[in-house]
């Protein structure tokens, strides 16, 4: 197993927020998407710290009142004072919890850490966690040597007990949330170490995105094929249902079937709400709730065409996954479950799903579309634009949107725009080795945007490198070709 790696920024604001200096206690959010390292990192962050940061987790399969016993007896333990745990069952609450933190935090000449990790499952409904939180801020937030933090995956918890004016625990955050990011592919690379090519680490990146916990679950000692036939395609996979868990988190149990059953249509190359309802005959209103709440919790997004007017834009958005594991699941698991199930021993099931000939990686269906979220995904959410595709396309200073556009005459596959070099980058992505392919996407670019009055600059992302007759074709097209060297 790989410690919390790439994770110095998110630890420097830990330490920072631990030792920072004011009159007040405060108050904050780690939050992050599920098995993105969260608790990893907090609990190695206990162990450096044992005297300064108190972690607690929440667990799904255990009473509120179970919960708040063990939290009790941690609290004890942490303190070396048997205070909570002497208490009657009937006596014990969380309000006596704080009571004692209160009265504990008093008495500190350093700054301590409160760290309540998976708070989706302590501050269940009637648990009474929050709202004694909530209350007894008002003792605690005088005392400046008390840190809370509190840690989940939950973007429905966040949403509905923070977000607004209503919320039960909203105005109590003293600092921007802690946000813990999915690896780069450059720290996959790195820090894996796995035998991969780079073409194969694209792949797999469309696979598990940036989650340490999926990686890990990778044999490092196995080639492309066999480690990931290993991992997700023999019977007991955690990947087999690890998309129920995350539904799991957001959504009621009973509604679990209908948004399979909403996201099985998703799955493709793009869908409209209008599709989805014709297809599943579910109620407008069923469809269009559950694509809101998707939407919201970072699940699926939206591309709208850039070019429209806003009526085609309403009519013509389209919804996709977002998440790369569920497109995985989704798009190539699923349609494969029946036959991983039965998968008992090592055969290499992945590699009949694989188009795997000596030009190409490919699983129909699959990896265009995929490549292009990967190219977006990139774009979209690099933190230090250290990938060189910034610097190749001039970006690396410059503040954009990635939108996208699609007719008959001239489909893109993304579109940078900006306000600062005025220049429109008009990107192509191409998971092909097909020289006659890539010839013709590069002769079609002059004609396929001649129509945009705008400064364009044309850019097309491969998943190899090409050869030198493909790289002079594309400069004498004004063509920018960008490969997995700068996309890692």
């Amino acid at each position: 197993m790989i410690g919390p790696i790439g994770r110095a920024t998110a630890l420097k604001e830990l330490i920072d927020f631990l030792g920072s200096q004011g009159a007040a206690a405060g108050f904050c959010y780690l939050r992050g998407r599920r098995r993105v390292g969260k608790s990893t990192l907090l609990t190695q962050f206990a162990r450096e710290k044992p005297d300064r940061v108190f972690y607690f987790m929440g667990r799904l399969d255990e009473s509120s009142m179970h919960s708040l016993k063990r939290c009790a007896k941690a609290w004890d333990g942490f303190t070396q004072q048997e205070h909570l745990t002497r208490l009657k069952a009937s006596a014990l609450t969380w309000d006596e919890v704080f009571h004692a933190i209160a009265a504990f935090g008093k008495k500190q000449t350093a700054p301590i850490l409160l760290a309540f990790d998976e708070i989706q499952w302590i501050a269940r409904e009637k648990s009474g966690f929050l709202g004694a939180l909530k209350e007894h801020w008002i003792q605690l937030e005088p005392l400046e040597n008390l840190r809370i933090l509190l840690c989940g995956s939950s973007h429905k918890f966040f949403q509905q007990m923070t977000g607004g004016e209503e919320k039960l625990i909203r105005g109590l955050k003293t600092r921007a949330d802690i946000w813990l990011l999915p690896l780069t592919l450059s720290e996959i690379k790195e820090h894996y170490r796995l035998p991969f090519s780079d073409e194969e680490l694209l792949l797999s990146y469309t696979f598990f995105g940036g989650i340490p916990y999926y990686w890990n679950q990778l044999d490092p000692s196995l080639f492309f094929v066999q480690s990931i036939n290993r991992a997700c395609f023999i019977s007991g996979s955690l990947f087999l249902e690890e998309y129920r868990e995350m539904l799991n988190l957001e959504f009621q149990k009973n509604s679990i079937r209908t948004l399979t059953q909403i996201l099985e249509h998703v799955r493709g190359n793009g869908v409209t709400a209008a599709h989805i309802i014709e297809k599943s005959r579910l109620a407008h209103s069923t469809v269009s709730d559950l694509l809101d709440k998707l939407e919201n919790y970072n699940l699926v997004f939206r591309k709208s065409p850039l070019f429209s007017k806003p009526k085609q834009i309403q009519r013509g958005s389209l919804y996709y996954i977002k998440d790369f594991y569920l497109n995985f699941y989704f798009r190539v698991i699923a349609r494969s479950r029946s036959k991983i199930i039965r998968n008992r021993t090592d055969a290499q099931l992945f590699s009949q799903i694989l188009d795997s000939s000596p030009k190409q990686l490919f699983i129909n269906d699959y990896t265009g579309p995929m490549f292009e979220q990967l190219v977006q995904h990139i774009l979209e959410n690099s933190v230090s634009r250290s990938e060189p595709i910034f610097e190749k396309l001039n970006l690396k200073q410059i503040e954009f949107e990635v939108g996208f556009h699609w007719d008959k005459s001239s489909p893109f596959d993304l579109i940078l725009h900006n306000t600062s070099d005025r220049v429109f980058r008009f990107v192509e992505c191409k998971w092909t080795k097909d020289p006659a392919q890539l010839t013709q996407c590069i002769e079609s670019f002059q004609h396929r945007t001649e129509r945009f009055d705008v400064n364009i600059q044309k850019v097309l992302c491969l998943n190899h490198e090409p050869g030198a007759a493909i790289f002079n074709k594309a400069k004498n097209h004004g063509v920018v070709i960008v490969t997995p060297s700068d996309l890692i």
